[in-house]
């Protein structure tokens, strides 16, 4: 069992360390999204300031779409993968505790019929 869950964290490691998010300080953030895009502020100053803000304004928002669809994807696939993980760690778990109940069956048996 301990060879099965050291096996789930190695992959899942491997995993994460390569393709997806990263959790530290209880903070999870994607590794492969580049760096958040910053809020421009607006230039109140004159009309012409305004509206070079408002062309800023819109790259940001492009570049803040892209920023966060690659987040919400990379969330999406680590999700899945830590479900996986679990599952698989589950399944083996599972075929351990029938294994050792069919042995403990079997023994019993052969004791009582002795």
């Amino acid at each position: 069992m301990k060879d099965s869950i050291f096996a789930c964290i190695f992959m899942l490691l491997i995993y994460t360390t390569s393709n997806a998010g990263t959790l530290v300080n209880d903070t999870w953030l994607p590794s492969g999204c580049g760096e958040k895009p910053v809020a421009p502020s607006i230039d109140a100053s004159s009309v012409d300031g305004f509206n070079r803000s408002l062309e800023t304004i819109r790259v940001w928002q492009e570049n803040a779409n892209k920023y966060y669809a690659c987040l919400v994807e990379e969330a999406n696939a680590d999700i899945a993968l830590i479900a996986e993980t679990a599952n698989e760690a589950q399944e083996k778990f599972q075929v351990e505790v029938d294994k050792i109940s069919q042995d403990a069956i079997k023994i019993k048996a052969d004791l009582d019929g002795s």
